[in-house]
Formats: C-alpha cells, structure tokens, sequence
C-alpha cells in the first residue's frame, strides 16, 4: 500500500488515508449461515487510490463504522444508516431496503471529502486482520487540537476575521 502523503493546504502532521478519491458500492446481501441462525453479509466493491477494494460487512460493521465516525468527527455531518430491525431481518424487502440505504450511507461518506480521505475508512475497507470492530471501536475520541487539524484540513474556513 502506498505512503499518503499530507494534505498540501493543511497542516504537516495530517496524512490521510487516500487521495479523497473513492467508489464504493454495496451489492445484494449473501446470507451466510451459522449453527445459531446467520446473518447477512453486504458484498462491498470499489477502488480509491490504494487499489481495489472487495470486501463483506454485516449491519454491525456499519453501525460500528458509523459510530466511530462520529466519535472521531464531532459537529461534522455523518450521514444515517438505516435503523436496526429486531424482528424480521432475514425478510427479503427489509434486506433490499437496507442494502439500498448502506450503499447511499457510502456513496454519501465518499463525496465528504473529511470521511472519504479518513483513515476510519481504510480500517473499515481494509482492516488489519479478520477482526473489524475492535480497531474501530479502538479508535481515540480525538483531542481538541487533532480535531481543530483536521478540520483545517478538509474543511474550508476562513479563519482570520480582521480581512
């Protein structure tokens, strides 16, 4: 895997994980069966400048992901992901649904260049071993001024205001 390199119009010690550059796209749901029922694995193809990206998440991830971004980003706009169903969720029209909303949950964080360059991402795309959640749910809530650097980074604000 290539070395990001810093974001030219933001602070030095900002890497991101990729050049903000994604496409993702969550495909039909497999079901994959287990001694205590299964669950629903959501195929996720695309490629961003790392290379492709081919990979199975379940609901879980995604809500995982999801709230670590949220920790990691406070204020900024984390987009929805649909809500969780208890009962019912092997049925095919509540599977459809939520394919289609996990896929605009990642086409939305793609377009957001904060999300899509974030290093959340990668974990979530490319995690370092089997495990997902733990190095997601592992990630630091940020301190002020790591979250004041990336969001000089990738969000555009003009911060002298005697011009």
């Amino acid at each position: 895997m290539p070395k990001p390199v810093p974001v030219a119009d933001g602070p030095e010690s900002y890497v991101p994980g990729n050049d903000g550059i994604i496409e993702l796209e969550v495909g039909n749901p497999v079901m994959n069966k287990s001694t205590f029922g299964g669950h629903h694995a959501y195929p996720i193809l695309g490629k961003d400048s790392n290379g492709d990206i081919e990979c199975h998440r379940r609901y879980s991830h995604f809500d995982t992901f999801r709230s670590c971004l949220i920790k990691r980003y406070p204020g900024l706009y984390i987009p929805p992901i649909p809500t969780k169903v208890v009962q019912g969720k092997t049925d095919g029209m509540v599977t459809q649904e939520r394919q289609y909303f996990l896929d605009l949950f990642l086409k939305k964080c793609c377009e957001l260049p904060y999300l899509a360059r974030s290093n959340e991402m990668q974990l979530f795309l490319r995690p370092a071993g089997n495990d997902i959640e733990k190095p997601l749910n592992n990630v630091a809530k940020p301190t002020t001024g790591e979250a004041l650097q990336v969001y000089r980074a990738c969000v555009p604000v003009q911060e002298n205001w005697s011009e």
